[in-house]
């Protein structure tokens, strides 16, 4: 790419053009950390508002089996979850783009060495997958358990006046504590799983980095300026794999807030009562 556009290949020239690659790294996550926040924000209010109208609309036989305090949470917190999905995807995209453009910059000074980074980043994906498995089993629990514990208030303090009646506050409070305990522990086993998925994805590519550097110098003639720009590339593709698996882990998590959002959308609108009709 130098030669074809006339810059001589050097350090300082390669330089240079890393640094305008990083200032435009720069502004792009900035406009994509406006616009995620906007389609999020939006995102999540339509759904709202899409599921409190189904909601109006909706025939009493609908609520029959329902507890509104599941209706609260799915219609406050799941739509908010769902509206992070956006974010989540947006990231996922932004992090895609940055590999293969980083990629591509490689491809163009040493095509063996690049297609080493990618073989590398693909697989230390795949070997952390199954944990994608484990953390959306988790979250749909979690939005179990969050569903129990919204409803379970708002019962008891619809309620309290009987609750004081008959004297069952340590009874509830003990119940309550109970749901509330279930909660965090499964709200620390998900970030304890994105954890255990981030530490093991970069071990993997730092072991996988100084595997590819022995080849390198043992098997392969490479320039110095070359390896530099290569572990450049590696080293600014690293934190975007990490990304994208975070991204990923992010999805899962949400899904099961996606699933009860459509839900009961699709539910409260085929319980929509008919249109009143006016004969004049």
């Amino acid at each position: 790419l130098f030669v074809f556009v006339g810059i001589p290949f050097n350090f300082n020239t390669v330089t240079f053009a890393f640094a305008i690659m990083i200032i435009l790294r720069i502004i792009f996550e900035g406009l994509q950390s406006h616009y995620s926040r906007v389609l999020t924000s939006t995102f999540s209010t339509s759904l709202q508002s899409q599921m409190f109208d189904g909601m109006m609309g909706a025939r009493l036989s609908f609520y029959y089996n329902r507890k509104v305090g599941e209706l609260i949470s799915t219609l406050f917190t799941s739509s908010n979850e769902c509206g992070g999905i956006i974010a989540e995807l947006l990231a996922l995209f932004k992090g895609l783009f940055l590999i293969t453009a980083s990629l591509a910059a490689g491809y163009l000074i040493s095509i063996e060495m690049t297609l080493f980074i990618l073989v590398v980043s693909v697989f230390a994906l795949i070997l952390v997958k199954s944990n994608y498995k484990r953390i959306n089993t988790k979250s749909m629990r979690h939005k179990e358990v969050t569903d129990e514990i919204y409803s379970y208030e708002l019962d008891i303090l619809s309620g309290i006046k009987t609750v004081k009646g008959f004297n069952n506050i340590n009874i509830h409070k003990s119940k309550l504590k109970e749901l509330l305990t279930s909660y965090k522990n499964l709200a620390i086993s998900i970030m304890d799983t994105k954890i255990y998925s981030s530490m093991s994805l970069e071990l993997l590519l730092t072991m996988m980095l100084l595997a590819m550097l022995w080849i390198v110098v043992n098997f392969f003639n490479v320039s110095m300026i070359s390896l530099v720009t290569v572990l450049f590339i590696f080293i600014q593709i690293a934190p975007q794999v990490k990304g994208v698996n975070r991204s990923l882990l992010g999805i899962k998590q949400m899904t099961p807030h996606l699933f009860k959002v459509r839900e009961l959308i699709k539910t409260s609108q085929s319980e929509k009562l008919p249109e009143p009709s006016y004969n004049l």
